[in-house]
């Protein structure tokens, strides 16, 4: 039933907007935090049937991948832009805790989406050493091997979700296919 009211709200927020964004926080992970929960697909899904423009989820301290579904991008997990612990947590020492992109969609004037931009990140990666959690306060853009590699894993876990990143040195790129116009 709570997901009937939420699909109600998109329903609404759609009929009486101009762009709508539906946002889950959610802590139930698969055993690969990287992975994207079945359930999690089909709810975002069902939010972009429902209206939503855009689709965000956030719970797994990690990223997961982005789809394109019905011309709506569905970010299934950014990572971290604000992540703090207690020194003595060991669990958080991976680097990928830290990791996060910023995306920057495009749309034309017809609203349809066109591309986008990701920017790698890493909460307080010019100022840390690796593994350490104290001190750790905003993301800070990252470039060269660490942006590439970053990405290049992103790139693999959304090609399974059938989307294409073209990635640089210090940013990846989603290039979306024009609408085909039936007429």
């Amino acid at each position: 039933q709570s997901a009937s009211v939420h699909l109600a709200a998109i329903r609404h927020a759609a009929a009486q907007g101009d762009f709508v964004i539906a946002y889950l926080h959610h802590h139930h992970w698969e055993p690969g935090w990287q992975d994207v929960p079945r359930w999690v697909q089909t709810f975002a899904r069902m939010c972009i049937d429902a209206g939503a423009n855009l689709f965000v989820s956030h719970g797994a301290p990690v990223l997961q991948a982005v789809e394109i579904y019905n011309g709506a991008p569905i970010f299934y997990g950014l990572g971290n832009f604000l992540f703090h612990v207690h020194a003595d947590e060991t669990e958080w020492d991976p680097p990928e805790v830290w990791q996060s992109i910023v995306a920057a969609c495009r749309y034309d004037a017809g609203g349809s989406l066109t591309e986008i931009d990701l920017l790698p990140v890493a909460i307080g990666a010019e100022t840390q050493s690796p593994g350490s959690a104290t001190g750790r306060l905003v993301p800070v853009a990252i470039t060269g091997s660490e942006a590439r590699d970053m990405l290049e894993e992103f790139a693999t876990r959304s090609r399974a979700f059938g989307v294409e990143i073209k990635v640089s040195s210090a940013c990846g790129r989603i290039t979306v296919p024009a609408a085909r116009k039936f007429g």
